[in-house]
């Protein structure tokens, strides 16, 4: 008898969790096909999953918790691994009080830097960019340059742990061929 009632109350809540929780990630009444937005939202290749054009804050926030656009992967993919690398770069800090003393230690803090600036733009870059034409181009502006600054600073940790017996030309021309 305790079997049958438990096996109710586990039916009843996963019910309610597919009829309240997923119906509303998944909801497709938000989700704009290509020809309902305006010519500069539009992304190559991409047919439908569009975010409504000129949107709020609010709603840009709100958008990130449904699975039916775009950028919902887009920025929960950038997001978590900013905070994750974020974490390990207040421990290794926290671990290393003395950071600026250890020399060693400055192109890794400098690499770990530029991943969390990188990620973190990105990811609100991919956040934002449905509330207007020209804060999408801000956004991703913004996006381009800061996988540059990562770019430099994978180029920092190369040169540094990669090619620290190398001479500094040598070094120098092998960072630049690299990138």
């Amino acid at each position: 008898r305790d079997d049958t009632e438990m096996d109710r109350k586990i039916k009843k809540a996963k019910g309610w969790l597919t009829q309240n929780v997923l119906s509303r990630l998944v909801d497709a009444e938000n989700s704009l096909r290509v020809d309902e937005v305006p010519f500069e939202f539009r992304e190559p290749f991409i047919l439908t999953g569009y975010r409504r054009p000129n949107s709020s804050l609010r709603a840009c926030l709100r958008s990130l918790f449904h699975l039916n656009n775009n950028e919902s992967v887009n920025f929960w993919t950038h997001f978590l691994p900013f905070a994750f690398t974020f974490y390990h770069l207040c421990k290794l800090s926290v671990a290393y009080n003395n950071i600026c003393n250890d020399h060693f230690l400055w192109p890794l803090w400098i690499y770990l830097a530029s991943v969390c600036f990188y990620l973190l733009v990105s990811s609100v870059a991919h956040a934002l960019n449905c509330m207007s034409p020209i804060a999408r181009h801000i956004c991703f502006i913004l996006d381009y340059m800061s996988i540059s600054m990562y770019g430099m600073g994978c180029s920092v940790a190369y040169k540094a742990y990669a090619l620290a017996s190398m001479p500094t030309s040598i070094s120098v021309w092998a960072c630049v061929q690299s990138v």
